[in-house]
């Protein structure tokens, strides 16, 4: 095809949409949130204010961001001088970077940042990072007034958070919880592995689960223990570790639970 050709097909063209717009228009500005990142070098802590950084192409009026922990923020662009329209000049095209602080203080472990766009923007992005340290230890012993104890100070785990246990004998009688019943013996929290039932001589209050042995708890949802295990909870709840024995005050002992919860933020 001759120039003169190629000249007249692209003024054709232009006729037809009503105007002269030219045979190379500039691609549409598009506004897209495309990343939101941990700021490095800081030290990824509980109760320790973290900075992270949200950048996107074009311009974006509003987004929220879901922390993981059950808390949101709502970001209106105008409204806070966190955010900065074409911060690099020399970026020949629009763009824009907000900077945002967030601390958490509730669980070590992993954690999940989630950007979606509201409002003159797309997008949906999220980063993860690990707190440092990385795990919460306890003691857990025997005998209690309860089956099923909640760890002190500590707030509900979140729903899509993967609770993963490690137990570890304490210096004790026998690094476990000792029964002294018709057949004395010492249960990590693996138990034994009889399941409870109804037709029990005994009443154990988990059916279905391993005599002795850890339990754990969020909400409704019910999960055997063990001394090395995970789950991903279902719902949001507190945190519960009990024993699947007839009564809490039969046993003597315990053993150290490290917990870490890693959040994994909105489905």
């Amino acid at each position: 095809m001759t120039t003169f050709f190629r000249v007249t097909k692209c003024l054709l063209a232009a006729l037809l949409t009503g105007g002269l717009l030219g045979c190379n228009p500039s691609p549409p500005q598009i506004n897209l949130i495309r990343s939101v990142e941990i700021v490095p070098q800081q030290r990824q802590a509980l109760g320790v204010p973290l900075a992270f950084e949200i950048k996107g192409s074009g311009t974006c009026d509003r987004f929220d961001i879901d922390w993981g922990d059950g808390s949101t923020s709502d970001i209106t662009t105008a409204q806070t001088t966190s955010c900065l329209i074409n911060p690099d000049p020399a970026q020949s095209s629009p763009h824009f970077r907000c900077s945002v602080e967030h601390t958490y203080d509730d669980w070590s472990g992993g954690k999940t940042v989630t950007v979606m766009a509201k409002r003159g923007c797309e997008g949906r992005v999220n980063t993860r990072f690990v707190t440092s340290p990385a795990v919460y230890s306890l003691a857990f012993g025997r005998p209690g007034p309860n089956f099923c104890d909640t760890i002190p100070g500590k707030p509900h785990v979140q729903a899509r958070t993967v609770v993963s246990i490690v137990t570890a004998p304490i210096r004790t009688r026998c690094g476990g919880i000792w029964y002294s019943n018709l057949t004395p013996h010492c249960y990590d929290a693996e138990g034994i592995p009889d399941l409870a039932t109804s037709t029990d001589p005994m009443t154990f209050p988990f059916f279905g689960l391993r005599k002795y042995s850890l339990v754990l708890k969020v909400g409704t949802q019910v999960v055997q223990g063990g001394t090395n295990m995970s789950f991903s909870t279902n719902q949001k709840g507190p945190l519960e570790f009990c024993v699947n024995e007839p009564h809490p005050r039969d046993g003597s002992g315990g053993y150290t639970i490290y917990v870490r919860a890693d959040e994994l933020g909105p489905p």
